[in-house]
């Protein structure tokens, strides 16, 4: 599992230097006989890290809780402890309960608040499997409150809840090749998620460190959200706590068309501003004391400060993935200066990777973990390959071309995990934050490290509201920023996921072709020489092959439209634009293309879940519930003609207009009157459709056109190709969610 992170490891500052410094001790002298030795030794010591991934893994995987193979739904009442409440303050919350064993035993003293759950029909017993276990159950935003004996609030961290609810188990990969969410939800002690059917009742509140913690944080960002207005509250409290249950989904979404969502997770901007001005504050302060700065390392102490401050930030911030790197390579960094030794090497970007995959190796397929270490460590080459450099121009021009070049770097290390996890790219990105990330660092940051120290500080309220006032305004011209951006043409482009293999291996391949052959400037010439034929040689496959595997993500075949198969059968199908009839204009989406449209036979809407999953598989931006009748012809993508039949009594009419027949040409703005002459014309320029029938059809259709019967297959969710000509011999094929394909001819004869 930690086999992306070992080209850091093995191949950073030359074939040997990384691996060797933390294996063996630091200074042993090098080993003779040529590059070669070095690239075996290297080998060597990657199958070293290699199986310590994977112990890692199995140690994870034995701790982990089992599968809940429970059934589709499960309502009953239980008791337990809210350990985290996220989601969106604006719709639905989502509290994180960690279950009771027993339900009947509670310890908790004090009295009992609130209205007691009515009796649930039908209600089961808590699973065993469940028991112990967090459950993750949401509820309305209104309705997350609780009695206490001193009044109403809100539901906090901590708070001992007795819940009736509808729960159901972790689901599976919605298509093969998705992200396992059941597998990352047991890694968190996950074993069901669900709804609360009642508002919940109030048992008392449970002490411990974490629980003050996670309630400090909470009311903190409450606090900081109703200082301000929206949505610069909601911002201000996701960029200084962490906390993004205030950023509703339409700022949420014009962040990530605009390519700014970063700025709304801690990461190594938000740490390197807050540690490194409290480094450099520290050092200016013990400056002044003459004193002081003669006698002692004054930049050693700073870095401690800094150090602290760093600490203390990513505890309050929750220690996500994106905040714990970044806390790691300030550690890191700082270890640095405090041994005088070069800050900022990939070197460190592996080792901090090593620590979190060794806590966390499920970590490796999240979209945090990956854009966060592929941003990172495609900016620190791209510093150790030219720092040290001549520096000429302008400091002021070579600070804006720097950081051009850095947003160029980021975003494309970032846009293939991008592509895989979320389907979409933003190319106005690069230019967006040209502008966020200097606002964000020389204006709203300083503000908010202002905001945090008189919340933390007894100082007059006057000057609290005048830093939450200065934040606001700077986080109002950041949302301005967005907002113009987010409304730009091709904003956001849809892109299919390149795939889990392909961007892996593209990955590896992508780090030999950056760090082979970076041989320190202390190396022997006579080292280097022997080495440049075999750095070349590898450096150069390493690119053929990524430009091959570049290949074969745009040339690859893309699913023509996906099928959940349930108790009722749901069609997803990419087109080509939306029909020029106007049936949809009202709700597709602002290009009008990139869209797919969901067909269901018993008129049931897609959950946003599953309508998410078959836009990112499409590579569409959209998914919109198709108007219809019985049937409906589109153009699909790729110039298929496909009509979809939702009604046996409308089989006939699909399928003589997918033969293109003239009594039906009104359905293409063509009269009947002109029925006769055009009935030849409209066969031949318009080629003959297919007709996919989400019902049981016992006839095929006339004059050639397929008619494919998708009802009754097995349950599950497919991914669906069309066929790349109409006829009669030709399949559909489908593949579900564990990699098996079928094959379906077109309907026949009895």
């Amino acid at each position: 599992l930690m086999i992306i992170v070992l080209a850091f490891i093995v191949l950073s500052g030359g074939p040997m230097k990384a691996g060797r410094s933390i294996i063996f001790r630091s200074g042993q002298s090098r080993l003779s006989g040529g590059w070669w030795r070095d690239i075996g030794l290297s080998v060597l010591l990657a199958g070293f890290w290699f199986l310590a991934g994977i112990v890692a893994a199995i140690v994870q995987l034995a701790q982990m809780p089992d599968l809940w193979q429970g059934s589709s739904g499960t309502s009953l009442t239980l008791s337990g402890t809210v350990e985290q409440v996220d989601g969106r303050s604006s719709d639905r919350l989502r509290l994180w309960v960690r279950v009771d064993a027993d339900p009947s035993s509670d310890t908790t003293s004090g009295p009992i608040q609130g209205p007691i759950p009515g009796p649930i029909p039908d209600s089961a017993p808590l699973p065993s499997a469940v028991a112990g276990y967090l459950a993750r159950l949401s509820i309305d935003a209104g309705e997350a409150a609780v009695t206490t004996p001193d009044g109403i609030r809100n539901v906090l961290p901590g708070d001992r809840l007795q819940l009736a609810a509808r729960i159901y188990p972790s689901p599976p990969p919605v298509f093969y090749g998705a992200p396992d969410h059941a597998r990352q939800a047991r890694a968190k002690d996950v074993v069901a998620s669900g709804y609360l059917t009642q508002p919940p009742r109030y048992l008392g509140t449970a002490d411990g460190l974490s629980y003050r913690l996670a309630r400090y944080r909470q009311i903190r960002a409450d606090i900081i959200t109703d200082g301000m207005s929206a949505p610069q509250g909601g911002i201000a409290a996701a960029l200084l706590i962490g906390d993004r249950r205030h950023v509703d989904d339409a700022t949420y979404d014009m962040f990530r068309f605009s390519g700014l969502a970063h700025l709304l997770a801690i990461s190594g901007l938000h740490m390197g501003l807050l540690c490194f001005g409290v480094i450099g504050f520290a050092r200016g302060v013990m400056a002044i004391m003459p004193g002081v700065a003669v006698r002692l390392p004054v930049h050693k102490y700073a870095a401690l400060t800094g150090l602290m401050a760093a600490a203390l930030y990513v505890v309050l911030s929750g220690a996500s993935i994106s905040a714990s790197r970044a806390f790691l390579m300030a550690v890191l960094i700082i270890l640095a200066i405090l041994s005088d030794r070069l800050a900022l090497t990939l070197r460190n970007v592996a080792i901090a990777a090593l620590v979190l995959l060794a806590v966390n190796p499920l970590a490796l397929f999240t979209a945090g973990f990956q854009m966060s270490f592929a941003a990172t460590a495609a900016l620190v080459i791209r510093f150790e390959n030219y720092a040290g450099g001549p520096r000429s121009g302008w400091r002021l021009w070579r600070w804006f071309r720097e950081l051009v070049i850095a947003s160029v770097i980021a975003s494309l290390a970032t846009l293939p995990f991008t592509a895989q996890h979320f389907g979409l790219v933003t190319p106005w990105g690069v230019v967006a934050n040209l502008i966020g990330i200097p606002l964000t660092g020389l204006w709203i940051m300083p503000a908010g490290l202002t905001v945090l120290a008189t919340q933390l500080l007894p100082v007059p309220q006057m000057i609290a509201d005048i830093c939450l006032w200065v934040m606001q305004v700077g986080i109002g011209w950041l949302v301005a920023v967005a907002t113009w951006f987010s409304e730009r043409p091709y904003t956001p482009i849809a892109l299919p996921p390149p795939g889990s293999g392909w961007l892996y291996a593209g990955f590896i391949l992508t780090c030999c072709c950056l760090v082979v052959g970076r041989h320190g400037k202390k190396e022997p010439q006579a080292r280097l020489r022997g080495a440049n034929l075999g750095n070349f040689s590898l450096r150069g496959a390493s690119i053929v092959a990524v430009l091959v595997m570049i290949a074969f993500w745009v040339i690859r075949p893309v699913p023509d439209a996906v099928l959940f198969a349930r108790t009722t059968s749901q069609l997803v199908i990419a087109v080509d634009a939306v029909d020029r009839a106007g049936r949809d204009t009202d709700v597709r989406n602002r290009d009008g293309d990139d869209t797919a449209f969901a067909f269901s036979s018993s008129r049931r809407a897609l959950s946003d879940f599953l309508a998410g999953n078959a836009a990112r598989v499409l590579g569409v931006q959209a998914v919109i519930p198709a108007r219809t009748g019985w049937f409906r012809e589109i153009a699909a993508s790729g110039g298929h003609r496909v009509n979809v039949v939702l009604h046996r009594g409308a089989l006939s009419d699909a399928c003589s207009l997918a033969y293109g027949k003239a009594e039906h040409a009104q359905e293409h703005d063509v009269t009947p009157e002109d029925n006769g002459s055009l009935n030849a014309e409209l066969r031949d320029s318009r080629s003959r459709g297919m007709v996919l029938a989400l019902v049981a059809a016992s006839y095929p259709c006339g004059g050639g056109v397929p008619l494919f019967s998708i009802t009754g297959m097995p349950a599950g969710n497919y991914l669906v190709w069309l066929p790349r000509r109409v006829a009669m011999d030709t399949i559909l094929v489908l593949q579900n969610s564990a990699g098996q394909y079928f094959r379906i001819n077109p309907v026949s004869r009895p």
